[in-house]
């Protein structure tokens, strides 16, 4: 019994030392196998998503993301005869999802209806409701910018929206680098809840992260990507 075992313990020592030969020799002949290269695999977590955001939206010959090619590139697609007449030939319909929330970042209840509801959508402008949240529709899909972030509204019901998402640590690094910010083009105006006007004296901020006013004397306050500012006008 002892010879007999020692002979299949041989056996078998030699078989499983053949197979890994066999299996090291199959993953090195880079037939089946190619190692990972975590540059262009996908990349879970927010490292990933951040990552895939740059590279969308950088430059493709300097790859960085300059503020001044942003606005160009809005500027030239806004001067197309074809987008402002809403002539191209594309028709689009909803697919989903529609059972989750986007980034929201403010809510105003109109200080003169309580049924009244506004909602910015840092990607997706500015929604309003009419009857408490319950159903909820688009100001304008083609207003000059539609990254809303803040909301205030005055004591005589004039409502302000700011624009432009500012980034972590910053919406614009020296380097170029925005993570996922959306940049603004300033403040906007109603004074009837539907029609919106930009504030040509507010073009220079680039991300209007807060609004507050000041119901005694209707001061205005805008935390911006340039500081602290106030209007009284």
């Amino acid at each position: 019994m002892k010879k007999f075992n020692k002979t299949i313990l041989t056996g078998l020592s030699l078989a499983l030392v053949c197979s890994g030969v066999y299996f090291t020799s199959s993953l090195t002949s880079g037939d089946d196998y190619s190692p990972r290269n975590k540059k262009t695999d996908a990349v879970n977590g927010i490292d990933g998503a951040m990552e895939y955001a740059l590279m969308l939206k950088r430059n493709q010959n300097t790859g960085k993301i300059d503020l001044g090619d942003v606005l160009a590139a809005r500027e030239a697609l806004n001067n197309q005869k074809s987008f402002k007449a809403g002539g191209l030939p594309l028709n689009w319909e909803p697919t989903g999802p529609d059972n989750v929330g986007g980034r929201t970042r403010s809510i105003l209840v109109d200080r003169n209806n309580p049924n009244i509801l506004y909602s910015g959508g840092v990607s997706g402008g500015l929604f309003k409701s009419i009857n408490k949240g319950a159903s909820w529709y688009t100001v304008n899909d083609f207003q000059e910018n539609l990254a809303v972030v803040s909301l205030c509204q005055t004591s005589d019901g004039t409502i302000y929206y700011g624009t432009g998402e500012g980034g972590v640590n910053g919406l614009f690094q020296s380097d170029g680098a925005e993570f996922s910010s959306i940049v603004g083009e300033g403040i906007f105006k109603s004074t009837d809840g539907v029609t919106f006007t930009q504030l040509p004296t507010s073009k220079q901020f680039s991300a209007v992260s807060a609004l507050a006013v000041n119901p005694k004397d209707n001061t205005i306050y805008a935390g911006t990507d340039k500081g602290l500012y106030y209007s009284d006008d």
